[in-house]
Parts: C-alpha cells; structure tokens; sequence
C-alpha cells in the first residue's frame, strides 16, 4: 500500500522532473545531434560509431519533445493561473518573447531599459522602447 508521504514525494519528484523538462533546449539539442549524425558527417570522415551515437540521441529528444512541450505548457498555465489569484501579472504586451513569462517577480527592470526573464534568462525590452543607434 502507498502511503500519503509516499504519494506526496513521488509528486513532489515528478514536479521536479516537469521543471527540468521545461529547461530542456530539446530543438537545439536536436539540431546539434542530427548535423553531428548525418550522412555529410560520415562522408567528412568522421568515425561511424560517432555519427550514430549524436542520431540515436536525436531520436530519444525527438520522443521527449512532446512530455517537454507538454511540461511547459502546463507549467505556464499554472503559473499564470496563480499570478493573476495574486494580481501579480505584468501586461500582456510586456511579457517575455521567450517563454511568455508575465509574472512581476520574475521579470526585472534594468537601469538600461531592458528586461531580464528569471525563468528563461532573456533580456529584452518593451515595446516601443527598443533601442536605437
């Protein structure tokens, strides 16, 4: 029988695990693999071993990707679902271009103007307020 505490932590561990998932650059991390695995890589002359290896790691990203997206879009909903209970959202327009993040707390006004995202480490700036040399 499964205990409340145990509940509670596998809970706890797939929290953790979604928020892991959210981090993941799986379309980079698919790009490098597949120029590394590709046949132009194997006629450059690189070791065949090599260039499978990066192809079959490309595969399994290409299989997480949907529990990743999944991840992500679940995590924003929540966290925009909390925010607004707290009245703690900037607007729509001022949210990060990256991950679309509106939380207050999580986004930071520089002296220079710019933004910076604490989720995704972005920095940008608003609308209408872009710099111009």
């Amino acid at each position: 029988m499964i205990s409340e505490g145990d509940i509670a932590r596998i809970q706890e561990q797939l929290g953790r695990l979604a928020l892991d998932a959210v981090r993941l650059d799986l379309e980079g991390f698919i790009e490098a693999a597949c120029a590394v695995g590709s046949p132009q890589a194997l006629a450059a002359g690189l070791d065949p071993a090599v260039v499978a290896s990066p192809g079959e790691w490309a595969e399994l990203a290409r299989l997480l990707k949907p529990f990743r997206d999944g991840a992500v879009e679940r995590t924003a909903a929540i966290r925009e679902e909390l925010a607004e209970r707290a009245g703690e959202l900037a607007p729509p327009e001022a949210a990060c271009p990256s991950c679309g993040e509106r939380r207050v707390d999580e986004l930071t006004l520089n002296e220079d103007g710019s933004v910076a995202c604490a989720t995704c480490g972005r920095r940008y700036h608003l609308p209408g307020q872009e710099v111009t040399e």
